[in-house]
């Protein structure tokens, strides 16, 4: 009646009967029909679509198996992607490939020239991203595409990003099962994109210029202002949880250059080589205690000998030290590797203390970066990563293709030299440890880190003589000045190095 004269009193009297159908006949057949029907006169004639959307989540939710699950699944869609509304979550899934995945907030760490954004997901999705060109008084947009997606409507907000690299950061339901993620960026030279997972999630790493600062004497203003794109890269990492006694995820340390206003310059300084600035991250910290045993926790540990080797640096070198944490606190993996990337780092070293199931095995071993098939490396790296043995070799394959820009050479001879220091300023009958040697794995603090890194596995918290060192200021003093040491010998041997190739 309403189709044929449009009179709003049989619109009314059309929708309670509807109404009545799908509520006093809700294991009918046609109750979903009934509520379909009340979605679309609210939709498509009253403009009402909030109220629409209530039926078509009802019949998403109460009716899964009923034939117009999937026509008001599309409406749900539709009405998220135009009005945000949110998804019943029934639609939303991490594991059910024909339900969308939950993109969740947009985390971020910007400075003037590097920022890193982390998007995190429900499940793993697939993912794409595009560089677009400056157009009128639009910076360049780098934006990240995630298929099979849903944001909620609370977090489609963009966000506003007062300083650093970064303008703002917009989230959005692009498409009916697509959210698109856009970085609002003054100026890009390069980016990097790969993911982790458990919780599987996105981290862009984006260098450009920077706006209000003037350039580092690190690099040369010519090339900071060149004006090419790296191709992005994108990697995918499968982990798991860690169930062993050695916890999860662990950072490292960085360096950043800049020559002081006063008139002394630092050794570093002297030689040339740009080391202005140390980052140390002591691994764990807070809810993470990494590994425990014989009534120690290497997240104490670490931190004692990350404030110990900063004053002897800081002493020996002449050189800014920063600790990623200076207290008892909890730091996600990306967020150390941020802030290492964030002070353009000349060096990053990583300091943990190792353990094992055999309480008898004991010593010291230092790692860098690279592809390994031993299997105690892998072992160790798998307990760092948070991951099975298993499936290091998946990201075995996906490292190879970020291998090229890494400082593989470098941090080999950094690994080597700070090892070598160590082994022999310890050899000591109390304080000396059983050289394990330096060996290569992927870990994942490590990749991304955009300088030469290490990761010391200082001493077996799980070896009952070992844990007494550890709990000896002693031995950490030791520990941190021949660290130091060998990280002075690494400056000087690049300087001779350098020289010599000079000379030739």
């Amino acid at each position: 009646m309403f189709e044929r004269f449009s009179l709003k009193n049989d619109l009314k009297e059309s929708i309670g009967y509807y109404r009545d159908c799908a509520s006093l006949f809700p294991h009918h057949r046609l109750a979903d029909d009934a509520l379909f029907a009340l979605g679309s006169i609210f939709s498509d004639k009253l403009d009402d679509n909030n109220r629409a959307a209530k039926y078509f989540s009802d019949i998403v939710t109460r009716y899964p198996q009923g034939d117009m699950y999937s026509r008001a699944a599309e409406e749900m869609k539709k009405l998220s992607s135009a009005y945000d509304i949110a998804l019943p979550q029934s639609m939303i899934s991490e594991t059910n490939h024909k339900k969308l995945t939950n993109v969740l907030p947009v985390k971020y760490w910007s400075s003037e020239d590097y920022s890193r954004v982390i998007i995190k997901a429900s499940g793993p999705v697939t993912y794409s991203a595009q560089l677009l060109e400056k157009t009128g008084d639009a910076p360049r947009r780098l934006y990240i595409d995630f298929q099979n997606s849903y944001i909620e409507p609370l977090y489609r907000r963009p966000v506003p990003v007062s300083d650093g690299l970064l303008q703002q950061i917009r989230t959005g339901q692009n498409t009916q099962e697509t959210v698109r993620v856009v970085l609002d960026i003054e100026s890009i030279s390069s980016y990097k994109i790969f993911s982790l997972p458990d919780p599987f999630r996105v981290v862009v790493d984006i260098r450009g210029v920077a706006r209000r600062s003037t350039p580092s004497n690190s690099k040369s203003i010519k090339e900071l202002l060149k004006p090419n794109i790296n191709h992005e890269q994108i990697i995918i990492f499968k982990d798991q949880k860690k169930r062993s006694i050695v916890s999860s995820a662990k950072a490292g340390n960085t360096l950043d250059s800049g020559i002081p206003s006063g008139p002394e310059l630092s050794l570093a300084q002297q030689l040339g080589l740009g080391v202005g600035k140390i980052v140390i991250d002591p691994g764990h910290g807070g809810k993470d205690p990494g590994a425990i045993a014989n009534g120690l926790k290497e997240k104490d540990i670490v931190l004692k000998l990350a404030k110990r080797l900063a004053h002897n640096l800081e002493a020996s070198l002449g050189c800014e030290v920063v600790l990623t944490r200076t207290k008892d606190v909890y730091l996600s993996l990306e967020e150390r590797t941020a802030i290492a990337n964030g002070n353009n780092a000349d060096l990053f070293l990583s300091l943990h203390v190792n353990a094992h199931s055999q309480s008898s095995v004991h010593g010291l071993e230092t790692y860098f970066l690279n592809l390994s098939n031993n299997p105690e490396a892998m072992r160790v790296a798998a307990y760092e990563n948070a991951t099975s043995e298993l499936q290091m070799s998946d990201l075995q394959d996906v490292l190879a293709h970020i291998m090229k820009n890494s400082k593989i050479n470098e941090s080999s001879r950094l690994a080597h030299t700070v090892h070598t220091t160590l082994v022999r300023g310890l050899n000591n009958n109390d304080l000396a440890l059983k050289d394990l040697g330096v060996k290569q794995a992927p870990f994942y603090v490590l990749i991304g880190a955009e300088m030469p890194a290490i990761l010391l596995e200082a001493a077996f918290i799980s070896n009952p003589l070992e844990a007494k060192k550890l709990s000896s200021d002693l031995f950490l003093d030791s520990f941190a000045v021949n660290i130091s040491q060998g990280v002075k010998n690494y400056i000087e041997s690049n300087s001779a190095r350098l020289n010599l190739q000079a000379l030739q």
